[in-house]
């Protein structure tokens, strides 16, 4: 296999804040091995007594006067009971062969063997759960999860320090306590990019052989305020007199001149394709808004000045322009400017309004907040600072109008963590068996891609119904696809990513469909067909994948960068790699780390550069510089041209921008797809979303750019397995999937899909030993692990693509050593009543993950991006 992939210098890193045992180290094994010994006994005592009851029956009809006493045995050996004098005794035994009489006394041995191993499990219950009380008080106490509390659940922390200040009172509330267990879940097993329950940092491949980045005082913080209240104060505040005048108007990207008339997308969050005719007076603004950036009222003047009018005219003329969509005013700052809250204020500077001098007095409460917020290290001193922020941002809504800024329930304050050092990465030379398995992958996608029906399914609507070769502006393309779309009924399924657009093809009447799925179901039919291993493992070499993918057409292209989150397994020498997911690559992910770490100030990663490789010869990617009301969408994007739409404001030079209006659409014969261009450039434009935010919140124009002519975003959508899943419509029976390994890299953990009825639930007054029993039972049954991933999630949410609505689509970690852990899981059933269940490897396992600094391992992940190599 020929190498032809570039990576980047840089990778991303997740590192859980808790090292994995303070969660692993509540788990106990001697409660599991005895549990399965009692199961063990328990089949025994069942096959004794099936073959018991066969062998007393034949007794009983020779026994004569002696048959009840028989009958009697035979009774209590079925029911488990134990043999009353009266019912075993010298005289009954003389009516049974001697063989017989061994076997009952063996079933009594069992039994009684049964009865102490019953009475040895109680007592292991029991020293459980109050061993755990003293391990949860323990990690209770570490700020690191406390400070993750301040944000993520304000509620418990508060019942938590309640309880940590009540010495005398070892056990929480048992809800509290599973509560509780489920965050510690999430920050020792998982990686979440939000609060501080993980650090993210930067790494670079052939980091050498020092100390890793320490998670301890090595971990620095950055808070922010949550960017949508900010964008919501900036659209209540823009039409006050001493602001709205001062605002800049500018012709709105997206529109273009068309035989004497104007399109272009409408306010509001559906984006209305507008018209408007071309008149005099719309030219005559139109001329002196692009002419130099006016504002408001500098506009006014100069329309007023040439066409004879009076300025409260002109005023009122322009403002209908800016109501209707051709003409919008700029932001008073960038998207993504380093500090909104800065930017807020210099905005305000100067005002007499008292209300926005009111306002601006807040706003310096919250700068210097968050400004502290990072040095707090008692979490009570936090939870005053977001209370502080939370009085001012009430105060700011309450200045501006009750009625036109919402505040959310919580999360007004975003804080991540951050390493503070660059995190020295593994030998780039031991991970190239890795990466090349990445690359492989990313081939794959040229045939999997979930975006690839609807590119080819608009590509020939379009052949067919404007013509092969043919070329529209992009508004124009739009408007079509509005109109296919309620003339098909078929057709917003192919487009839909989340639903992958699979269903549809197979005897689709555009015959590219058909064969799009056909060689689909080869490449998987290669993992289906490999034989599976003793523990569930399937290997594929990747070699064999590319075998069928490298006879693919033309039109069937693989992304030129794509973006793996996985966690790292195996040695040094000999590394592996778990996947998490697959996004397109662009920067993502890092680009995100890289202005945290900007914000941060932090020295010594001020030179670690996030790169991405050169775009292909005659391809332009392009991103957008919006941040659609999400802190995650703030990033120092790796590309270097973007897409100008309408409603933000760039940092990048005009000759970086691309106007949205300027976009035509071209119908390219020769691999039958259409392409993006742009007027004045050359080369073909490919969007791309290396943002944060999932496709299916953005505006309607950029996901139909995104969709038809841009880099998918995710790749592989959340309960999904790359090389296909079986039906999900009708789950009547356990599923048991293996783990997918290409090479060294697992691409699927191993996978079993259960219908409601057949996940054991606690049954109303039942023990926890009985239910630990029967999850035993369970688990060995099936050959489930006792640490794993559970979902539970309505099959068609997964079918239909509402899964990313869907707040259980997130994996919970489950240890069924840990009865805490099992309470959580009987929330999760409870929660989720009639779903199917997923539940999948926990892989690595606790003690598979890397040791930073010698507190224990931490769940670690890798943002690795694998781009295309340009010698093609």
């Amino acid at each position: 296999m020929t190498e032809d992939f570039t990576t980047p210098d840089t990778f991303g890193v997740r590192i859980g804040g808790l090292p994995a045992p303070t969660l692993d180290d509540m788990r106990s094994p001697e409660l599991w091995r005895q549990a399965e010994a009692v199961c063990a006994m328990e089949r025994q005592l069942d096959a004794r007594a099936s073959a018991l009851s066969d062998m007393l029956y034949e007794e009983v009809g020779r026994a004569g006067s002696g048959k009840p006493l028989l009958v009697a045995v035979r009774r209590a050996i079925h029911n488990r009971r134990p043999l009353a004098e009266r019912h075993w005794n010298d005289d009954v035994r003389a009516l049974l062969p001697r063989a017989v009489v061994d076997e009952v006394d063996g079933w009594v041995r069992l039994r009684a063997g049964h009865e102490e191993a019953v009475a040895r499990l109680d007592e292991l219950i029991g020293h459980h759960l109050r061993t755990q009380q003293v391990l949860l008080r323990k990690a209770a106490s570490d700020p690191v999860l406390q400070h993750g509390l301040v944000l993520s659940s304000p509620v418990l922390l508060a019942e938590v320090r309640k309880w940590l200040a009540r010495p005398d009172e070892p056990a929480p509330e048992r809800s509290l306590a599973q509560r509780l267990a489920k965050y510690l879940a999430r920050v020792t097993m998982k990686t979440s990019p939000f609060s501080t329950f993980t650090a993210s940092g930067l790494g670079t491949w052939d980091g050498g052989t020092g100390d890793r980045a320490s998670t301890g005082p090595g971990v620095h913080s950055v808070a922010e305020l949550n960017v949508w209240v900010v964008q919501q104060v900036v659209r209540a505040l823009a039409d006050r007199p001493e602001l709205s005048g001062r605002a800049r108007l500018r012709l709105n990207p997206s529109a273009q001149l068309t035989e004497g008339r104007w399109e272009f997308l409408g306010t509001g969050a559906e984006e209305p394709l507008r018209t408007l005719p071309g008149a005099a007076a719309v030219r005559e603004c139109v001329e002196v808004v692009r002419e130099g950036r006016p504002t408001r009222e500098e506009a006014a003047r100069i329309v007023a000045d040439r066409s004879g009018s009076d300025q409260a005219t002109a005023t009122a003329y322009l403002a209908r322009l800016e109501e209707l969509g051709l003409l919008e005013a700029e932001r008073p700052f960038a998207d993504q400017t380093l500090d909104h809250v800065a930017e807020v204020r210099s905005w305000l500077a100067g005002a007499t309004d008292d209300g926005l001098v009111g306002i601006e007095r807040e706003f310096a409460v919250i700068a210097d907040t968050l400004a502290t917020y990072p040095r707090l290290s008692d979490p009570a001193q936090r939870i005053r600072a977001t209370d502080a922020v939370e009085e001012a941002l009430r105060r700011i809504r309450d200045l501006a109008g009750p009625d036109r800024i919402s505040l959310p329930a919580k999360n007004s304050v975003i804080e991540n963590a951050l390493v503070a050092a660059p995190y020295p990465g593994p030998d780039r030379r031991a991970w190239g068996p890795v990466l090349r398995d990445l690359d492989a992958i990313r081939q794959c996608y040229a045939v999997l891609d979930p975006g690839l029906p609807g590119r080819v399914a608009l590509a020939d609507l379009f052949a067919e119904r404007v013509g092969p070769g043919e070329a529209v502006p992009f508004l124009t393309f739009h408007r079509l696809v509005q109109t296919w779309m309620r003339d098909d009924p078929a057709l917003p399924a192919l487009l839909s990513v989340a639903v992958h657009g699979y269903g549809p093809m197979h005897g689709h009447r555009l015959p590219r469909l058909g064969e799009l799925a056909a060689l689909r179901d080869e490449l998987c039919e290669v993992v289906r067909a490999a034989p599976a291993e003793a523990q569930g493992i399937v290997r594929v070499a990747p070699e064999r994948l590319l075998s069928v993918v490298e006879r693919r057409p033309a039109w069937m292209r693989a992304p030129d960068s794509v973006t793996y989150y996985g966690q790292p397994l195996g040695t040094g020498s000999a590394p592996e790699f778990v996947v998490n997911a697959v996004n397109s690559g662009h920067g993502r992910g890092r680009d995100r780390i890289r202005r945290l770490l900007t914000q941060a100030e932090i020295e010594a990663v001020r030179d670690t550069a996030v790169d991405t490789a050169p775009p292909p010869q005659g391809l332009v990617p392009a991103d957008t510089c919006r941040h659609f009301g999400s802190n995650v969408g703030l990033r120092a994007s790796a590309v270097a041209a973007e897409i100008d739409y309408p409603g933000g404001l760039s940092l990048r030079p005009p000759e970086h921008r691309i106007r949205l209006g300027d976009l035509f659409v071209r119908h390219d014969p020769g691999p039958g797809l259409l392409t993006l261009h742009a007027r004045g450039r050359d080369g073909e434009v490919r969007p791309v979303h290396p943002n944060l935010i999932a496709e299916l919140w953005l505006p309607p124009a950029l996901r139909l750019l995104l969709q038809t002519f841009g880099a998918t975003s995710n790749l592989l959508i959340p309960g999904r397995r790359i090389f296909g899943d079986p039906s999900l419509s009708e789950v009547r029976e356990v599923l048991a999937e293996p783990r997918v390994v290409v090479g060294r890299t697992t691409v699927s953990r191993r996978q079993w899909v259960l219908p409601p009825g057949a996940v054991p639930r606690r049954e109303k007054g039942e023990s926890d030993r009985s239910l630990l029993l029967r999850l035993v039972g369970w688990l060995a049954e099936h050959g489930m692990p006792q640490r794993c991933f559970v979902r539970a999630l309505d099959p068609q949410a997964v079918v239909s693509g509402e899964v990313w609505r869907v707040k259980s689509r997130k994996p919970l970690y489950v240890d069924f050593a840990n009865l805490l852990l099992v309470g959580v899981f009987e929330r999760l059933l409870a929660a989720g009543a009639g779903q199917v269940v997923f539940l999948q490897e926990a892989l690595p396992g606790p003690c598979e993950m890397p040791d930073h600094d010698g507190s224990g391992p931490r769940v670690t992940e890798f943002l690795v991006e694998i781009n295309e190599g340009r010698t093609r």
